[in-house]
């Protein structure tokens, strides 16, 4: 039971619940994915970080030295640095890179032979990066070698 270990939990933050009745957003920009720009909402099936902002009614994208944030990763997920930084000049965003990584599975070479063990962790860390730019990132990988991850995550943290 995890309640007996964690004493409070300070400054954590959800994005706000979608709000009933905001129509979907859609772009009236047709491009190829080889022509993907930050001046649209959507693009031939992409999520980008303006159609979060839009959707979740997001303010800005500023977030804060002050505080940090953190993706958990599992079942062999692993991030690519050189993904993640196309992906920010891909939407024009600032270049970032992870402020701290724990568990080691942070690796280009990785991603290249195996795309599918990238997907989830690279998904996550971008656009979590994207929608609180500046705000710094740690990647923390779980390897199933303790009993309970939420545990041994708070315990590192």
């Amino acid at each position: 039971d995890l309640v007996e270990h964690v004493h409070s939990l300070f400054l954590t933050s959800d994005l706000p619940p979608r709000v009933s009745g905001i129509p979907d957003v859609q772009s009236t920009h047709h491009h190829t994915p080889s022509s993907v720009s930050t001046e649209g909402i959507i693009y031939n099936g992409y999520v980008t970080p303006a159609l979060l902002n839009s959707y979740y009614s997001i303010p800005s994208n500023q977030g804060s030295t002050s505080v940090s944030q953190t993706v958990f990763a599992t079942l062999k997920q692993t991030l690519s640095p050189s993904d993640l930084t196309k992906f920010q000049t891909t939407f024009g965003l600032p270049v970032q890179s992870i402020s701290a990584n724990y568990g080691g599975h942070v690796s280009d070479t990785t991603c290249a032979s195996n795309p599918n063990n990238c997907i989830e962790a690279n998904a996550d860390v971008q656009y979590l990066m994207a929608v609180s730019q500046a705000t710094p990132t740690t990647f923390y990988y779980w390897d199933g070698t303790t009993t309970d991850p939420w545990v041994s995550f708070l315990v590192d943290f």
